[in-house]
């Protein structure tokens, strides 16, 4: 509170001090008697604050709401039919459908590799979305690529950038020295492109390619 008092975004009474009804009279009697003031004080606290406080907590708790593990064979089917669904398949690679007996063959090389991650993130109401991270130098960890998507079908909004954030946190944990991560986004992938910059990627000079770096507590 002081700080923002001192950049002239707040007048702090205090309610407990002596005379708080007058001085808050006071107070409200000179910015009825001089509005630029108030207008001010306005910009002053535009300055400090953008507005977007609500936004931050509700991410927080879809964040927090979101858990995550390791994908196994036994998953096999269905993340196959989630990575078949046509709203999975319009914005990934090549964009075909591929046979279970093809992706069981590709997630037990998944499994099999220190320098993969698939994980299955869920939500109070079931399995929200897929993550899988790619770890460079292979197996060190100091770099990784992120691809997500949702599970076709599930209600509600704004889980790509809780999936985004909590695949980051869990991928931090699964390499101790992770220093960026990337993301390869198709320039007509509106939705992922808002959800990766509102978690903190930015474009970086090869096309398509986006990337966040990780910062690390100071000791």
């Amino acid at each position: 509170m002081a700080a923002a008092q001192a950049r002239g975004a707040v007048l702090a009474i205090d309610p407990l001090a002596p005379g708080f009804a007058i001085h808050l009279r006071e107070a409200i009697q000179d910015f009825l008697a001089t509005p630029e003031r108030l207008q001010a004080m306005t910009q002053a606290a535009l300055g400090v604050c953008d507005g977007k406080g609500a936004a931050r907590v509700a991410d927080a708790l879809q964040v927090g709401a979101l858990a995550l593990r390791a994908a196994t064979l036994d998953d096999a089917a269905a993340l196959h039919a989630w990575r078949n669904a046509p709203e999975t398949r319009v914005h990934s690679g090549d964009g075909l459908a591929i046979t279970l007996e093809q992706h069981q063959q590709w997630m037990q090389g998944v499994m099999a590799s220190p320098a993969q991650r698939l994980w299955i993130a869920f939500a109070a109401s079931g399995p929200i979305g897929v993550l899988r991270f790619d770890s460079s130098p292979y197996g060190t960890g100091t770099t990784a690529e992120i691809s997500v998507y949702r599970v076709p079908g599930q209600p509600g909004r704004g889980w790509g950038r809780a999936l985004i954030a909590r695949g980051v946190q869990e991928a931090q944990h699964a390499w101790p020295s992770l220093m960026r991560v990337d993301a390869r986004i198709s320039s007509d992938n509106l939705a992922s492109l808002g959800a990766f910059t509102a978690c903190g990627f930015e474009a970086s000079a090869a096309h398509g390619l986006y990337q966040k770096n990780i910062e690390r507590p100071r000791s």
